[in-house]
């Protein structure tokens, strides 16, 4: 179980994001998400949900920026001459 909120927190920081606004995205307090994350609290299985989608959602769009941003894969480069 402690192994839980160690990789929600390893997660939400390979986001980017900041305890204090991820835990407004999750509609929690800064305070219960950190006892979540230092596995001082249990979340609920709703909250639990919510984090995954979270998180998940955060990993889509950084795919989707990092595809966009390789230069060997610029979209541009692969439109037909009269585009």
């Amino acid at each position: 179980m402690q192994a839980r909120g160690n990789e929600i927190r390893r997660q939400r920081e390979e986001s980017g994001m900041g305890l204090t606004a991820f835990a407004a995205r999750i509609d929690v307090s800064p305070s219960w998400l950190s006892r979540i994350e230092r596995d001082r609290a249990n979340p609920s299985p709703d909250l639990l949900r919510r984090i995954a989608m979270e998180l998940n959602r955060e990993r889509h769009v950084r795919v989707a920026i990092a595809e966009i941003t390789r230069p060997d894969m610029r979209r541009d480069e692969h439109l037909p001459a009269d585009y």
